[in-house]
């Protein structure tokens, strides 16, 4: 597979631009994400980050092209925390404010 191919699967699945924000905080979301996830993992083993996300966005409507974006994002999330027991909280301490971040990044989405 060309470098063209493989670029073009990354950008139309697993890319960042559909959030219409700084780079700051594409990489914020990704890494909340997986701080709020592994602190739910230390208290119910087996949650996902496709679980976090969903239950932060359940109030939010979605169209398929945005849950299949959701989907993409708990997927990098799912593969960056493998192998790593530390995660950073960008400066925000509590939970809730931390979900409420994510949420705030997320709603950023544009479907092009």
């Amino acid at each position: 597979m060309s470098y063209e191919e493989l670029k073009n699967i990354y950008e139309t699945n697993f890319g960042l631009s559909f959030l219409n924000t700084s780079i700051e905080e594409r990489l914020a979301v990704v890494g909340l994400i997986c701080n709020v996830t592994h602190q739910l993992q230390m208290k119910k083993p087996g949650v996902t980050c496709y679980q976090v996300i969903m239950k932060i966005m359940e109030n939010c409507d979605m169209v398929d092209s945005m849950r299949e974006f959701l989907t993409a994002l708990s997927i990098m999330c799912e593969d960056t925390m493998r192998n790593c027991s530390k995660f950073s909280d960008f400066g925000i301490k509590e939970g809730k404010k931390q979900v409420a971040k994510i949420k705030e990044i997320l709603s950023t989405w544009l479907p092009f």
